[in-house]
């Protein structure tokens, strides 16, 4: 289990001690003493209705502080994903954009996910990190003072508004159950805002970020003219820019350039576990594409890899890990059954990957099979 997974278990047992401790020590008591609902039926009801509308509103509470964070601090949305509902952006042959919709499977957030890139010099992602805060804030300012405002009787008698009453105190719970999640200060399973303010505090992160998105949104990755900037002070945001960079040079077979870049990265030794099992991952598919003989390829994943990692790569959960064991299984144990697995499981995987990431994922991915049929043309 890596730290991120640590970290991401103890959140979610905290997210649910607050619902247990809100239900058991405050909805609970007002089934109990009669202020809310007599019959069982309306009391399930009202539980299961509050907490859906509540999911749903601070759903797009987040993700709309998200999109609102974006505009004002001088970014082009180019996908907005709400609970799996995702419209975005596709670049025509002739330069244009045409909006679509579809659902993916899976996005990088607990409620959803917006793609942006800087449209001005000195866009500022504080203004994505912060707005979606202030907005869960000012709910729970809101439904605080609604509450206080609705006594739980009136001369005596269950007021008829309790269900408003203990319908926002739900809503507010899930507020900060939200809120919790979202701006825990280390990676989670997922990007957050919280991770994220960790890193954009210092300029050169704040500088890395925006050239990340910059060099995905305009598709600077597949064009050979282009050259992308790196950055000799490695964080694990400006290592992301770099790694914009290794993708550039495997697409156009620039090997020897790209493995200078993933040394850099992997003996850094400040950089995170993730980004140093990405760039592992990256090191070896480049080994896996150059070198022909089997024993040698054995030897260089069981030794580059623990078995921890290894069985992370055997889950193919992303397409990064596909491309490395679709090679593993191509070229060493020559299973054409896990090979097949691979095809069907990349067309998924690509289906909910990031529109700019699945293009470059499909240069590398056609490499693999290339690199087999190769082999088994021989």
């Amino acid at each position: 289990m890596t730290k991120e997974d640590v970290f991401s278990l103890i959140i979610y047992i905290g997210m649910l001690g607050i619902a247990l401790t809100v239900g058991f020590l405050v909805v609970m008591p007002a089934f109990n003493n009669g202020s809310l609902f007599d019959d069982s039926g309306a009391r399930i009801g009202f539980l299961l209705g509050a907490i859906i509308v509540a999911i749903l509103f601070n759903a797009i509470l987040l993700e709309g502080g998200h999109l609102i964070g974006s505009k004002l601090g001088g970014y082009t949305i180019l996908s907005f994903n709400l609970l799996g509902f995702c419209y975005y952006k596709e670049k025509m042959d002739d330069g244009s954009y045409k909006g679509k919709f579809k659902f993916p499977k899976s996005f990088d957030g607990l409620t959803g996910e917006t793609q942006i890139y800087p449209n001005k010099e000195k866009a500022n992602p504080m203004f994505c990190v912060f707005t979606p805060l202030v907005l869960f804030l000012l709910e729970i300012v809101a439904m605080y003072i609604s509450i206080i405002m609705i006594p739980d009787t009136v001369n005596g008698i269950a007021n008829d508004l309790n269900w408003i009453k203990y319908g926002l105190i739900i809503f507010a719970t899930i507020g900060c159950m939200f809120i919790l999640y979202n701006y825990f200060p280390t990676r989670l399973d997922s990007l957050t805002d919280g991770y994220k303010l960790t890193l954009l505090t210092k300029k050169i992160n704040v500088e890395a970020y925006n050239e990340y998105l910059t060099i995905l949104g305009l598709g600077l990755v597949e064009d050979e003219t282009k050259e992308i900037k790196t950055f000799d002070e490695l964080t694990d945001f400006t290592a992301d820019v770099n790694m914009l960079s290794v993708y550039q040079a495997m697409i156009f077979d620039k090997y020897d350039y790209a493995n200078t870049l993933l040394e850099q990265m992997i003996l850094n030794g400040k950089l995170s576990k993730y980004t140093v099992l990405e760039a592992k991952i990256e090191k070896a598919f480049i080994y896996f594409l150059t070198e022909n003989n089997e024993e040698m390829l054995k030897k260089y994943f069981n030794e580059t890899f623990n078995s921890e990692e290894r069985k992370y790569i055997k889950k193919v959960n992303c397409l990064q890990t596909l491309r490395l064991y679709l090679l593993f299984e191509g070229l060493i144990e020559q299973s054409k059954s896990e090979i097949e697995y691979c095809k069907n499981k990349y067309k998924k995987l690509k289906d909910n990957e990031n529109l700019a990431l699945a293009n470059i994922e499909e240069k590398l991915y056609l490499k693999a099979l290339k690199r087999i049929e190769t082999k088994n043309n021989n």
